[in-house]
């Protein structure tokens, strides 16, 4: 077998590179996630700060 054909039929990093996109795949989804929360949660906090910067403690 020639090194041509070898190289074009040699899977043995198939399964590592698999796994590795998989992993980028999650990695790129769980920062989206927690950027959309993130500011929600900021969000809520603001509204909460102000409220509590309206009361009038006499």
């Amino acid at each position: 077998m020639n090194l041509t054909s070898r190289i074009l039929t040699d899977r043995s990093g198939q399964g590592l590179s698999e796994y590795i996109i998989l992993v980028m795949l999650i990695a790129v989804c769980s920062i989206a996630a927690s950027r959309m929360v993130g500011s929600t949660i900021k969000s809520k906090l603001d509204t909460i700060n102000q409220k509590l910067l309206e009361i009038h403690i006499p």
